[in-house]
């Protein structure tokens, strides 16, 4: 079964709120409640030209802390990535499925107003009745419009030329 976007939405702000703490033990943000920065201890180390034995020691013990850190913030950021484009695209086919819902009402709609036009017209026109007799009351009307309109311009009228383009 499809999650909900709403589920998504929930899903999407826990993995974030796990990558931000991925991010703070990287970095080393607020550690035991106080603040241990241990990564700009391993920087500190690792960037000295001359590194005793103690801080060789120190390196090697917090290189897998660091590695282990990296990894886990790699692993929530692509989950996050990846939440963010499922949520998306719920969105999106949440957002087309109402589009289409409004257009089918639209359509409902128009189809009743005319069926109910139909019905008028039928009875105007003295009970056509079916699809048949209103395809012939409609041909009819259209002939007489036709009827009409080629009679607005009879030998009666008075031709205008147009003023040539040239003057």
């Amino acid at each position: 079964m499809a999650k909900t976007v709403d589920q998504l939405q929930r899903e999407y702000s826990q993995i974030s709120e796990e990558n931000r703490k991925a991010y703070d033990y990287l970095k080393g943000y607020g550690q035991g409640g106080g603040i241990y920065n241990w990564q700009s201890e391993y920087n500190r180390l690792i960037a000295k030209t001359n590194p005793t034995a103690e801080d060789r020691a120190r390196i090697a013990e917090l290189q897998p802390k660091f590695e282990e850190a990296q990894a886990k913030y790699k692993q929530t950021q692509e989950a996050k990535n990846a939440k963010k484009a499922e949520l998306d695209a719920a969105q999106k086919a949440e957002s087309s499925a109402k589009q289409t819902s409004a257009k089918k009402e639209s359509a409902q709609a128009n189809y009743e107003k005319a069926l109910s036009s139909f019905q008028l017209a039928d009875a105007k026109l003295g009970g056509y009745g079916g699809e048949q007799g209103y395809r012939d009351a409609y041909n009819k009307l259209r002939q007489a419009a036709e009827d009409r309109k080629s009679t607005r311009l009879n030998s009666s009228h008075e031709w205008i030329s147009r003023m040539p383009s040239s003057a």
